[in-house]
């Protein structure tokens, strides 16, 4: 039992190390991309003149579409020649990335959130692991059920319903680490959060854009 504890506390580990490391940090790395080399630029010139056309300011920069850098809203958004939205999430995604205190804070609240996402994600691993105990458990008996030839039938629908339940805490462990994923993230290619990202970003815009000298 021991033993078992320890690869399951070992596994866990090794996950939430590979999330942290290749997941987290990934994004991260990203965004300061993003900010350096679009935001910045793009900042340097708005502020002298608030007209500037951010579908034609963007074109220029000649980034490929690929950049992986880039928050897929803005592909949308150049997609669909949306000038005006584009502008706006420029500047507060400018205002959010900004190296300040209030940034600091946001980093904070990040880290919060990131743990939350780790606990999830942790959540959906053990679910994952005890699933697949569940089938080989099922698998194991129902074999050994079949050999001896004791309480068959019984013991087939039991094994029957572990097997249905493992799949059901597989698919919720899926849907849990895909929501996780996509609800949040700047980079994802799911329409269906792109648009509410870009809801969200100009309401935000309309709500904090007096507050702050741009």
């Amino acid at each position: 039992m021991e033993k078992s504890l320890s690869i399951i506390i070992s596994a866990i580990t090794a996950t939430a190390t590979f999330l942290h490391n290749f997941v987290f940090k990934n994004i991260n790395k990203r965004e300061d991309e993003y900010y350096e080399k679009v935001l910045i630029p793009f900042y340097n010139i708005y502020y002298y003149n608030s007209n500037i056309n951010a579908v034609k300011f963007y074109k220029k920069l000649g980034i490929p579409v690929s950049a992986e850098y880039i928050p897929k809203y803005l592909l949308f958004l150049l997609k669909s020649n949306d000038e005006e939205k584009l502008k706006k999430i420029l500047i507060l995604d400018y205002l959010l990335l900004y190296n300040n205190d209030s940034k600091k804070i946001n980093n904070i609240n990040n880290f919060i959130t990131k743990v939350l996402k780790y606990i999830y994600i942790l959540i959906s691993f053990i679910l994952v692991l005890f699933a697949s105990y569940m089938i080989n458990i099922a698998v194991i008996d129902f074999i050994i059920t079949i050999i001896k030839g004791i309480n068959a039938d019984t013991s087939f629908a039991q094994n029957i319903g572990f097997i249905i339940i493992s799949f059901a805490l597989i698919f919720i462990a899926g849907f849990i680490i895909k929501n996780i994923k996509a609800r949040d993230d700047m980079f994802t290619y799911n329409k269906k959060y792109i648009n509410k990202m870009i809801i969200s970003k100009i309401k935000s815009y309309e709500k904090y854009i007096d507050k702050y000298f741009v």
